[in-house]
């Protein structure tokens, strides 16, 4: 007999919550591209191929939401998803994600998204909407710069450490120092989770 229904989630990584998809997808798409470059080698008709680099895999998954059975905004749903692909302000950078599906985990980030929205209600709100998004595969996603030279504020997570921050932040953890002073900490060891901490320009 059939097994219960395994609805498809997205899952935001950095903070743990998961968005459910309205309905599962028809399909989706798996690619894998490999480096290579071509080696000069005169007299050949094809020239040997020199590796490059490994590329992560892409997915690619089209989603459909439907509120029409009640005529409210199917943005209520859409926007979640679109969220993931907007700056945070304590990573400086989009969400890492995890698309789940059955046997399917895929780790990595989202590089595109298209929102088409094809049924409205009376008001001018749309009810029915066609996602399609793409993920680039990755175990952990970073800030080329995070940009050092100017001030930023960082709310503290479970767990997190002053050193830790500054090593992201500064490129040196000894810089959880500048993070105690300019924030009057009593216990750099002890920030509960929450806190809004800023983080200064170094000099």
């Amino acid at each position: 007999m059939p097994g219960e229904l395994v609805k498809a989630k997205i899952i935001d990584v950095d903070g743990g919550e998961e968005i459910s998809v309205m309905f599962n997808p028809k399909e989706y798409s798996i690619e894998k591209t490999v480096n290579w470059k071509d080696h000069p080698t005169p007299g050949l008709n094809a020239p040997p191929q020199e590796f490059t680099m490994g590329q992560g895999r892409t997915l690619s998954v089209e989603l459909f939401f439907d509120t029409s059975y009640n005529w409210s905004d199917v943005r209520v749903h859409t926007q979640k998803i679109y969220e993931l692909t907007l700056i945070k302000e304590d990573t400086h950078r989009p969400a890492l994600v995890k698309f789940e599906w059955g046997s399917l985990s895929f780790q990595g980030v989202i590089t595109s998204l298209s929102q088409r929205f094809t049924m409205f209600n009376k008001s001018g709100e749309p009810v029915r909407a066609v996602l399609n998004l793409k993920f680039k595969e990755c175990e952990e996603a970073r800030v080329v710069k995070s940009s050092p030279d100017r001030s930023k504020v960082h709310t503290m997570k479970q767990g997190e450490r002053l050193d830790a921050i500054a090593a992201r932040e500064y490129y040196d953890p000894s810089h959880w120092k500048t993070i105690a002073e300019a924030n009057d900490l009593e216990d750099p060891l002890s920030v509960p989770p929450g806190q809004r901490l800023n983080l200064p320009p170094l000099a």
